[in-house]
C-alpha cells in the first residue's frame, strides 16, 4: 500500500498545536475585555447610585459627615459638583473607572438630582 506522505502529499502533523498557539491569546484578550467591561459597567452602577443618595442628602439638609461616609463608601477618587436648579438639588459625581495605570485615564460620570426641601 502505497502512502500519501511518500507521494508528496504533506502532513497535518501540528496544525491544530499552531492553530492552538494563535486562538488562545486571543480568546485570553476577549475575555479580558470582556471582564474589564463588566468591571466599567459595575462601577459606574455603583456611582450613580451614590449621585442620588448624595442628591438626596444635600437635598434633605442632612448631616455633612454623612455624605462624607457615602462618598468614601464608593472608594477612589471621587470628584462632586452641586448645583441648584428650579428647587432641584443636582450632584454630579466623576471617578475613574478602574485603579490601575494604564486604564485609570478612564473617567466615568453620574448625575442625580432631588427636590429640595425648604430650609
Amino acid at each position: 500500500m502505497v502512502s500519501l506522505r511518500t507521494i508528496g502529499v504533506p502532513s497535518d502533523r501540528g496544525s491544530v498545536t499552531a492553530e492552538f498557539a494563535i486562538v488562545l491569546p486571543v480568546a485570553i484578550a476577549v475575555l479580558g475585555i470582556c471582564l474589564a467591561v463588566v468591571a466599567l459597567i459595575a462601577s459606574q452602577v455603583r456611582l450613580t447610585d451614590a449621585a442620588a443618595d448624595v442628591a438626596r442628602l444635600l437635598a434633605r439638609h442632612d448631616d455633612p459627615t454623612l455624605i462624607t461616609r457615602r462618598l468614601a463608601a464608593i472608594g477612589g477618587d471621587v470628584s462632586v459638583q452641586q448645583s441648584r436648579e428650579s428647587g432641584f438639588v443636582c450632584v454630579e459625581l466623576s471617578a475613574p473607572g478602574f485603579d490601575s495605570p494604564p486604564l485609570n485615564s478612564v473617567i466615568i460620570f453620574a448625575r442625580a438630582c432631588a427636590l429640595a426641601w425648604p430650609e
